[in-house]
């Protein structure tokens, strides 16, 4: 989200609980840079999206959520309720701390998990909570109101893609 965001011309701030994940990210923007000069500035940060205040406050969001276990074969039903609840609780904490920092308007692209399992998708139950957490959820204009989701036909774990903005 990052590297697209400067790519588009907007400055950027990137944050992830991992500090290897930031030394990464920052590699690669330092790649980057020395390749597209006059990119916009750009901030790296570790920071845990349950707690972390972001400063600057971003303009908009771009962002995937934590997705959980990365199953290569079909989970037991006990094991995918329990990684979606835990997908869901740091998922709905994130977000609840960033509407208390974020002003109205502020538009999100946020990719949450979702798991195809035997022909069925289970999604998040936050999905359905996000207007109790202050957001205001953007349809696609192209998707007649379905979700849409990216995954591999193989792949179990897939991710929905949610347009939202504060309330």
């Amino acid at each position: 989200a990052v590297i697209g965001g400067l790519l588009m011309g907007y400055g950027a701030y990137g944050s992830d609980l991992e500090k290897r994940m930031i030394d990464y990210s920052r590699r690669n923007l330092d790649w980057l840079s020395a390749n597209h000069p006059g990119l916009p500035a750009f901030q790296l940060e570790a920071g845990d999206a349950t707690t972390h205040t972001w400063s600057p406050l971003p303009q908009l969001v771009a962002a995937e959520g934590y997705l959980g276990k990365p199953f290569t074969t079909t989970p037991r039903p006990e094991t995918l309720a329990q990684t979606i609840f835990e997908c869901n609780t740091i998922i709905r904490k994130a977000l609840t701390n960033l509407a208390a920092q974020l002003p109205s308007g502020t538009r999100f692209c946020l990719a949450v998990p979702a798991w195809s399992v035997n022909g069925k998708i289970s999604h998040l139950p936050l999905i359905d909570q996000l207007p109790r957490l202050g957001y205001n959820t953007v349809d696609f204009e192209r998707t007649g109101g379905q979700p849409l989701l990216y995954h591999r036909p193989d792949q179990i774990v897939a991710r929905q893609l949610l347009v939202i903005t504060m309330k």
